[in-house]
């Protein structure tokens, strides 16, 4: 199923599928809405988290990460190249934005 996730149920549909087709995995990086946000799966909710900030992930919770977007011509905010470092031993993002 393709969708733009952008809603707290979006992501609570998307992370039984995510169950289902990989028992075990955790985390899904995702892009297409070109907007920097990660979303914690926390029982039976979405919250969405401040990516202003170092982000530490729980890993007992699954997590839905958009680290944005390198291309800036379709954003309308800010003209700048989003990224974000994942370190996969400590468990936390780190999320940038620089100008091009």
């Amino acid at each position: 199923m393709q969708q733009y996730m952008t809603r707290p149920r979006h992501f609570l549909q998307n992370v039984e599928y995510l169950r289902q087709d990989f028992p075990g995995i955790r985390m899904c990086f995702f892009g297409h809405t070109h907007e920097q946000r990660v979303f914690e799966i926390a029982g039976e909710r979405a919250c969405e988290l401040d990516v202003d900030f170092d982000t530490r992930l729980d890993a007992a919770r699954e997590y839905f990460i958009n680290p944005g977007s390198v291309d800036a011509s379709r954003k309308r905010a800010h003209k700048l190249a989003e990224f974000a470092i994942f370190d996969s031993q400590a468990l936390t993002l780190d999320f940038h934005r620089v100008a091009y």
